[in-house]
């Protein structure tokens, strides 16, 4: 067992609600307690560890004009230019934060909460309260229990009013970057040129990223397809020292990715992470408690996750998420091809309720920092407004996702690795297999196990 999830763990939740009964309703001063910032307003509340004030967040009411200038730069293809619009749109945009601005003129103080526009890093509410962690609103609403909580969307101002005494929502980003339906462009380049156009700007940014946060050595998360691999790959090229991680549970079949990672990267340290059921069994109860959420689905892929951050001896972990919803990679984009583009666009805006938010919090419950080299907003921007035949080539295409496959061969990875299909994490990691067996061993449904430990962990605050 890695963690306990027993009561001494919650004291520092406690120890919070005890705290705050002692802060003064401000909306222009922030406190800082545990670890949390908190503004309190009246009933509203407000306690994230990330709340920052931004600067560059405060331009965002240039993006649509440069989105305009990028969808022009776009058709008539030019390079050098496309380059430096994604660099000006993600300096304005990137990163895992939660951005505050404050208006403060004793007459109508005013106080802007905006979640950055992917959703990486977590925020919750239930109209009353905002949090990164839905245990903490629990903990707080005990008289109020039935009031929904829910994950703010990203890309949007939350506005707080002394004089409305309210909360109210203004889309300010997020539309504009969805907007456009990449049916009504046309594009001149061929895919070549704009799988070129990705790899350039993917190296690009990370050097960015590598200089900024001054990161010397990662751990890359790695399943041996083209996603994990052009991962990998791009942080070897920005001259980072790559440990490459393997996490399956004993007798899966993620045992034989060593083979994809020793071919594509001789040179690379190889960390395998293995897990078993009696081990799993054990620390159950910490990977809903820290994940909050008992889909069987997605605690399924959280359990190679957890074990991944959890054994990782390195601070900076890059995963490879973002490119199987951002260019067409699942097979159900093939299925329903006429709905295809419809189908991504929504899968990207969800992805923060599908992947980011369980991995932020695991990442941060292990002190560790994620980054995902693949996805950002600029990317985003650009992946959203190609047409889908440079994504998926045809209603038989079995590979799909070939802008990142043109990408990785262009690293020169090995063409099985750049021509492999997806496979799923839970089943290939052999985590959903293994919960299914303590649900049978326990006598009880897979669903009612996990919600079973929900309530006693997540819920526990509120009981």
């Amino acid at each position: 067992m890695i963690i306990s999830c027993d009561d001494e763990l919650d004291t520092q939740y406690s120890s919070i609600y005890t705290d705050m009964k002692h802060l003064t309703s401000d909306l222009c001063k922030i406190y800082y307690e545990k670890g949390y910032r908190i503004l309190r307003f009246n009933e509203y509340i407000i306690i994230t560890r990330y709340l920052n004030y931004i600067p560059s967040i405060h331009r965002y009411e240039e993006l649509s004009e440069y989105i305009k200038i990028f969808r022009k730069t776009l058709v008539n293809w030019s390079h050098e230019d496309l380059i430096n619009l994604l660099i000006e749109i993600d300096n304005i945009l990137d990163g895992r934060y939660i951005a505050i601005k404050i208006n403060c003129n004793g007459k109508n103080d005013k106080a802007s909460i905006f979640r950055d526009p992917l959703g990486l890093a977590s925020l919750y509410s239930n109209e009353k309260i905002l949090s990164d962690q839905k245990k903490l609103i629990y903990g707080l609403i005990k008289e109020d229990f039935n009031r929904i909580v829910f994950s703010v969307p990203p890309g949007i101002w939350y506005n707080f009013s002394k004089v409305d005494n309210r909360i109210w929502y203004y889309k300010a980003l997020n539309d504009s970057m969805w907007r456009e339906n990449p049916h009504h462009i046309k594009l001149t380049s061929s895919l070549d040129k704009v799988s070129r156009l990705y790899l350039d700007y993917l190296l690009i940014r990370l050097e960015m990223i590598r200089k900024k946060e001054k990161i010397k050595n990662v751990l890359v998360a790695y399943s041996g397809g083209v996603d994990s691999s052009l991962t990998a790959k791009l942080a070897i090229e920005s001259g980072l020292n790559v440990e490459i991680a393997i996490i399956y549970s004993k007798g899966s079949k993620d045992e034989v990715i060593y083979e994809y990672a020793y071919k594509a990267f001789p040179d690379a340290d190889v960390k395998p992470i293995v897990f078993d059921q009696d081990q799993l069994h054990n620390d159950l109860k910490s990977i809903i408690y820290v994940v909050e959420n008992y889909s069987p689905i997605n605690i399924s892929v959280a359990i190679p996750e957890y074990y991944l951050f959890a054994y990782s001896g390195t601070k900076h972990v890059f995963m490879g998420q973002g490119s199987d919803e951002l260019f067409g990679g699942y097979k159900k984009y093939v299925d329903n091809y006429e709905m295809a583009n419809e189908l991504i666009k929504k899968d990207v805006i969800r992805s923060y309720r599908a992947n980011f938010e369980r991995e932020d919090k695991l990442s941060r419950f292990f002190n560790k920092v994620l980054y995902y080299p693949l996805i950002s907003p600029a990317i985003t921007i650009f992946a959203l407004n190609l047409p889908l035949e440079y994504k998926i080539l045809s209603r038989e295409d079995h590979l799909r996702k070939w802008v990142v496959r043109y990408a990785s061969k262009y690293l020169d990875l090995p063409d099985d690795i750049v021509l492999r299909e997806k496979r799923s994490m839970q089943y290939s990691t052999g985590s959903m297999k293994l919960l299914r067996k303590i649900a049978k061993k326990m006598n009880t449904s897979l669903t009612n196990l996990l919600y079973d430990i929900y309530s006693e962990t997540v819920l526990k605050l509120y009981k």
